[in-house]
């Protein structure tokens, strides 16, 4: 009898232990609004990235194209970096991540001491071809 007793405050002790832990995790997401408020929104609908938009954040990063215009091909922004490459950017991409990923191509990539000539940041997988 004093056995299951044992037993039972152990298997109690497990429980809370496990439970203190699950509320450890989930506790941080309740204040930021992820986890336990209905009328908060995990991850916003994208919007579709506009020339303006694409053009006033590559300028924040210094940046500069010598043309940007639409691409025949639907959904594309063409632009060429002044003495740098073509560079293909996609409206339904957020424009930060392709700008940020653009701005790291030009600042650290070389192959044998080639720049690169495109960039195609319309995929998932960006394409830099020198």
């Amino acid at each position: 009898m004093l056995v299951f007793f044992f037993l039972s405050v152990v298997v109690c002790l497990v429980f809370a232990f496990f439970l203190v832990l699950g509320i450890r995790a989930v506790w941080p997401l309740t204040k930021m609004g992820i986890v336990g408020s209905p009328d908060k929104i995990i991850k916003p609908v994208p919007t579709r990235t506009t020339i303006a938009e694409l053009s006033k954040k590559l300028n924040s990063e210094n940046i500069i194209l010598a043309s940007l215009s639409i691409s025949s091909a639907p959904g594309v922004f063409v632009g060429v970096v002044q003495d740098g490459p073509t560079v293909y950017f996609s409206d339904s991409t957020d424009s930060l991540w392709q700008v940020d990923f653009l701005a790291r191509v030009l600042s650290r990539t070389t192959v044998d001491n080639k720049k690169p000539k495109v960039v195609d940041l319309t995929s998932a997988r960006p394409i830099v071809k020198f």
